[in-house]
């Protein structure tokens, strides 16, 4: 499967913090995201990265990259569905760059159909993991097009509603992403928090950002880049 820029993106905008040492990484594909993770954790002891496919060829590819990689000790590539997936203890931090077509025509190989519908991953369900797998206080953190993001807001911000839970998502931080400063943003990454219902948190940080002529993004992707001669 194809490197595309919404993994980049992720890997390199997905705030962190010190405290940040069990990450879950779900639909990992080619395992990019949670390589990236891992660097930007490297100067940390003991951070621990799960990366789930429901994909095997993906996950045999992710298993070889992080074998080779100089953090294989802290990766761990996982062949499971999201919603059976039961691991023994919650996350600091779950990113996730998930399908997002939900009505449009299938490509022919199921892969890419996998990858790309959400047939297999609804963002409901994408959503209700939040409050199964993170610990209080922890961030989910994800990039959709513009108009399944802010679909997406919506229903995290809303499933505790209709759940009963006594914690919420809450939107806390939003990159809205053009591919060019004058065009309309194309993704939306966001950072959600799990909080308790009655915590009253800090308004929505939102900021913009374009791929093109804009020296934050090259800042921001600089690190993982390096040259071919």
């Amino acid at each position: 499967m194809k490197l595309g820029t919404d993994s980049v993106l992720l890997g390199a905008w997905a705030p962190l913090h010190d405290g940040d040492r069990r990450v879950l990484d779900i639909g990992t594909g080619t395992g990019v995201v949670a390589l990236m993770i891992a660097q930007r954790l490297s100067h940390q002891v003991g951070v621990s990265i799960d990366a789930i496919d429901i994909d095997l060829p993906s996950i045999e590819e992710a298993s070889h990259n992080f074998e080779i990689s100089p953090w294989s000790g802290s990766l761990r590539a996982v062949h499971t569905p999201l919603q059976e997936f039961y691991p023994d203890e919650r996350y600091d931090l779950i990113v996730s760059n998930p399908p997002y077509f939900v009505d449009s025509l299938k490509a022919p190989s199921l892969r890419r159909s996998n990858t790309r519908h959400t047939d297999s991953l609804p963002h409901i369900d994408l959503i209700s993991s939040a409050f199964r797998l993170l610990k209080e206080g922890g961030r989910l953190v994800v990039i959709l097009p513009k108009e399944e993001g802010e679909a997406f807001v919506k229903d995290a911000e809303l499933y505790h509603v209709g759940t009963g839970e006594g914690m919420r998502l809450a939107l806390r931080r939003l990159c809205k992403v053009s591919t060019v400063s004058h065009k309309p943003p194309k993704r939306y990454i966001m950072e959600f928090i799990l909080a308790p219902k009655g915590e009253i948190l800090e308004g929505c940080t939102e900021e913009y950002l374009s791929m093109n002529g804009d020296d934050r993004y090259l800042d921001m992707v600089r690190e993982f880049l390096v040259k071919v001669s």
